[in-house]
Parts: C-alpha cells; structure tokens; sequence
C-alpha cells in the first residue's frame, strides 16, 4: 500500500533531487537524503518540507498532504534544540 510521508527538514538541509556526481557521504544533507530515498524506494510517496523558524509554514501542508506518516528530522526549531518537540505538538492541534 501506497502511503503519502511528509518529510520535516531543516530549511538548510534539503536534498537536491539529482545527486549525480556529489559526495553524498559528506554532505551536511546525508541523513535526510538517506531517509527520503530509502522511504521513496519502499514505494511511498515522500515531500519534504523544509523548517527554520515559523510554524506557519508548517501549516497549509498539513492541511493539504493528509500525510499518513510524518518523518521528523529536525534537531531544532529557530536554532534552538529544546524547541524541536513544539514542531510535533503542533501536529497534533
């Protein structure tokens, strides 16, 4: 079954969509990449979504994706790591 996955990144940390002839390996990015492929090779829909600093971003695409699952990558929300479990809370409002 086909599921729609929403990716939560930092901004800075989108991968882009063609990778040929970039060192993955060192990439600040690696990680995300990492789960969007291997998430996009079970068969299931992934966008990402890249996060700094306002939840209003967040917002219209929850509301639009009905996402089935939400990947949460982010370490931090404004540059501050404690905020990062506010961006999961607001999920659930």
């Amino acid at each position: 079954m086909k599921l729609r996955v929403l990716a939560l990144v930092h901004r800075h940390l989108i991968p882009p969509t063609d990778v040929t002839g970039v060192d993955i390996e060192s990439a600040p990015w690696r990680t995300e990449h990492d789960v969007i492929t291997t998430v996009t090779a079970m068969g299931h829909e992934v966008q990402t979504l890249g996060v700094h600093d306002d939840l209003g971003d967040i917002r219209p695409d929850r509301d639009r994706l009905e996402a089935a699952y939400r990947v949460h990558l982010l370490e931090a929300f404004d540059d501050v790591t404690i905020f990062d479990q506010n961006v999961v809370s607001h999920w659930s409002c």
